[in-house]
C-alpha cells in the first residue's frame, strides 16, 4: 500500500465523491494549471476531504478556484503554479506547485508572512499529516506538522540541482521583483549544507532572506559556516554603528538603538536599519538612510 492509499484508508480521513475526468479537465482549462500526476490521482479518489481531529480539510476543486481568486487579490505570484488544496480556517493553504522547477513540491503559502517550501512531494506531505493525526495526543493542529525541509534534514541530489536552478533564477531578476526573494528562499531551502558560500551570499539579502540564511548557517557545524556567521555579525555591527553615527551627524536625535531599529526623537518614530542592510555595500546607502529618517520626521510633524 503506497502513501496515498494509506492516507485515504485512515479512519480519521473523511472522503468525498471522486472528481470526474471532465471536472479535472475543466478545472485545468479554466485555471491554466497543469496538475501533477499526484494531484490528479488524489482528486480522482476524493474531490476534497476532511480531517476533523486536525481541523483540516482538503478543498474540492471549486474551493481551490475560490482560493486562486483570493490569491489574485493578495498579490500571490503565479510563477510557481500554486494549487492551494488545504484549509485550516487560517487562510494559509498548502499548495502543490504545478510549474517547473518546483513541479510537484509542496509550498505553505501564508496570507501575512513569507511562503515556505516544506515538502518534496505530495506523498511526503500526506505521510507527515497521517503521522500527526495518528499520534497519541489528541490536541494536535496542522501548525504542529513537522516539515521535510528543516535546517538539519538531508537533501537529495534532485533537491540540490533544483536549489541551484532557483538561485540562478532569483539572481537574474531585478531586486524589486517580489518573486526574486521567493526564488532565492526556495533555493536556500533545497540546498545541502555543503553550499555554505551560497548561504553566506544571501546574508546580503532582504531581512527575511537574511534570517533564513543565518538560521541555515547556524545549524551547520563547520568552521566555514561559523566563520561566515562571525563575519556577518561583525559586518552588521559595523553597519549599525556607522548608520547611527551618520544619523546623528545629520542632526537627527536618537533616543534608543534596539536590535536593528533606532527610535527617532522628538517624534517617536522607529526606523528599521535592517531594511537598509541589503544595500549596505552601495556608496550612497547612508545618504539614503538619512533622507528616509528626515522624511519620517517631517511626516510626523505634519
Amino acid at each position: 500500500m503506497d502513501s496515498l492509499q494509506r492516507f485515504l484508508s485512515a479512519p480519521e480521513v473523511e472522503l468525498s465523491d471522486p472528481a470526474t475526468s471532465d471536472e479535472l479537465d475543466s478545472f485545468q482549462a479554466q485555471t491554466g494549471l497543469s496538475l501533477p500526476a499526484s494531484a490528479i490521482r488524489l482528486y480522482r479518489e476524493s474531490n476534497g476531504l476532511n480531517i476533523e481531529t486536525l481541523g483540516l480539510r482538503f478543498e474540492p476543486l471549486d474551493g481551490v478556484l475560490k482560493y486562486l481568486t483570493g490569491f489574485e487579490h493578495w498579490g500571490i505570484t503565479k510563477r510557481w503554479g500554486f494549487f492551494p488544496f488545504t484549509d485550516a480556517n487560517d487562510s494559509n493553504p498548502h499548495c502543490i506547485c504545478c510549474n517547473q522547477p518546483l513541479n510537484g513540491r509542496i509550498v505553505h503559502v501564508f496570507h501575512d508572512d513569507e511562503a515556505t517550501l516544506d515538502f518534496r512531494d505530495l506523498e511526503s506531505f500526506l505521510d507527515a499529516v497521517l503521522t500527526l493525526v495518528q499520534q497519541p495526543t489528541t490536541d494536535s493542529i496542522i501548525s504542529d506538522l513537522p516539515v521535510q525541509y528543516d535546517n538539519t534534514s538531508d537533501r537529495s541530489a534532485m533537491d540540490e540541482a533544483t536549489g541551484v536552478e532557483l538561485l540562478n533564477i532569483g539572481r537574474a531578476m531585478p531586486k524589486d521583483d517580489p518573486v526574486r526573494d521567493q526564488s532565492l528562499a526556495f533555493g536556500l531551502r533545497l540546498l545541502p549544507d555543503s553550499h555554505v558560500r551560497e548561504f553566506a551570499a544571501l546574508l546580503d539579502g532582504s531581512p527575511p532572506l537574511r534570517q533564513a540564511a543565518l538560521k541555515r548557517l547556524q545549524a551547520i557545524q563547520t568552521t566555514e559556516a561559523r566563520s561566515a556567521v562571525t563575519a556577518y555579525r561583525k559586518d552588521w555591527s559595523q553597519f549599525r554603528t556607522d548608520a547611527v553615527a551618520n544619523l546623528r551627524r545629520a542632526g537627527i536625535a536618537l533616543e534608543q538603538v534596539k536590535d536593528d531599529c533606532v527610535l527617532i526623537q522628538p517624534n517617536q518614530v522607529w526606523l528599521d536599519l535592517g531594511a537598509f542592510y541589503e544595500d549596505h555595500r552601495e556608496a550612497d546607502i547612508f545618504a539614503r538612510l538619512v533622507s528616509r529618517a528626515q522624511h519620517f520626521v517631517t511626516l510626523k510633524r505634519k
